[in-house]
């Protein structure tokens, strides 16, 4: 039977839900307004409107490259005041890109299905350990172990951070542009710390860095994670995932490593001091720097093979310069950082406009091939300066020119 109350009870009820709603509301601006300005920036981050992924591509890599580099700068000096031998601090200098070589593919892998702020919080979480460990060590053989579960934290680290940047280019950029900057400040704040502490306390100031970054990490929008997996690819270079990609990562991970492993040991042969090759390798730092910063648009020119091919070449040629005095030396790895830099942008752009979904992926496999390059650089620049230290510097011309030969070779096939 139709009931003629039942409409008015229910909008009575409904006028009391939103009279109370109303009353909510109301007393919630009121709180609002009463709540302290800390309060009110807590509120804005955790609802992400001031903290935004570029903010964070900003700091996390500035600050987690000088923590880095710091440790290995000097860490294997510590560790032979300590009492190591040279075949010690060798292994403990090789060790972490040993472990970081293995690991970061399958790191990089993994973000894809943990989400890259989970995988980058792991990461910062292990390094933070292990760098405050450093200062307490009592025996430098305790660093071996250490240093490679830091080489597996560091694989959840810059996999993590480049599948971030994802394939937006200018995220990109500013994330190759901060750490790269990094590099250029690092030794200049690892020289004034040593000299105005003691060398283990140091390493507690990279730990400290280390912690930042992780809290800021806590800050990464969670939906960061899909922003730009379907989004607009905004790219020049390859569209298609192609072997020479690694090449060129390959060849800028070997060359970068042979130039700063032994071109203090040739400055020391030729009686220069120390600062001097600080000055030439700050110069290179600083000319891959620059080349960070160029604009996205202004390097469309670079993003096809066939310019990177040649830029190969040229850096392959300027290490060949450095004997011909200071100012070449310093001119020429100017040049070099600078190649190099658009060299590493270029590639590592290129991967990721075409990793999609799988960023972490391939930003996990860029990883490996750069640790292989690290790794075998040195190695095989040592046997080769066995012979002859000046050969070293040939060795870039010789890894290209084999580069060149299997690029050629695989478009055959």
């Amino acid at each position: 039977m139709y009931n003629r109350g039942a409409p008015n009870r229910i909008g009575a009820k409904t006028l009391c839900r939103v009279r109370w709603r109303m009353f909510l509301v109301k007393n919630m601006i009121d709180v609002s307004k009463k709540t302290s300005s800390i309060m009110s920036f807590i509120m804005k981050v955790h609802n992400y409107h001031l903290v935004s992924l570029k903010s964070i591509l900003q700091v996390i890599p500035f600050f987690s490259g000088i923590g880095v580099a710091i440790i290995s700068m000097y860490l294997p000096l510590y560790s032979y005041i300590l009492g190591a031998s040279e075949f010690v601090v060798g292994i403990i200098s090789a060790v972490p890109n040993i472990t970081y070589m293995f690991t970061s593919f399958f790191a990089g892998r993994l973000s894809d299905k943990l989400g890259y702020r989970n995988t980058f919080l792991i990461g910062s979480a292990i390094v933070s350990l292990t760098y405050i460990f450093y200062a307490f060590v009592p025996q430098p053989i305790l660093f071996v172990p250490v240093r490679a579960l830091e080489g597996i934290g560091l694989s959840f680290i810059w996999p993590s951070l480049e599948a971030l940047a994802g394939v937006d280019l200018r995220n990109l950029r500013t994330y190759n542009l901060m750490w790269g900057l990094s590099l250029v400040v690092a030794p200049a704040i690892g020289g004034t710390l040593s000299q105005s502490m003691k060398l283990n306390i140091v390493f507690v100031v990279s730990s400290s860095m280390m912690m930042f970054c992780l809290s800021l990490g806590t800050l990464i929008p969670k939906r960061s994670q899909k922003i730009f997996a379907n989004g607009e690819r905004e790219g020049d270079g390859e569209k298609v995932f192609t072997p020479f990609l690694l090449l060129c990562s390959l060849f800028y991970a070997c060359t970068n490593s042979i130039i700063f492993t032994f071109l203090p040991i040739y400055s020391t042969l030729k009686e220069n001091s120390i600062s001097t090759a600080g000055y030439i390798l700050t110069a290179m730092n600083f000319g891959r720097v620059l080349a960070f910063a160029i604009p996205v648009n202004a390097k469309k020119a670079f993003g096809k093979e066939r310019a990177l091919t040649t830029l190969i070449i040229l850096s392959s040629l300027l290490p060949t310069f450095i004997f011909f005095g200071f100012w070449m030396q310093l001119i020429s790895l100017f040049l070099l950082g600078f190649i190099l830099g658009i060299i590493y942008s270029k590639t590592l752009s290129n991967i990721m406009i075409m990793a999609g979904e799988k960023r972490g992926y391939y930003a996990g496999l860029f990883e490996f091939t750069m640790g292989i390059g690290s790794t075998f650089g040195p190695f095989f620049g040592g046997i080769i300066a066995s012979l002859s230290l000046y050969y070293v510097f040939y060795l870039p011309l010789i890894i290209c020119f084999a580069l060149v030969i299997i690029s050629v070779l695989g478009q055959k096939v």
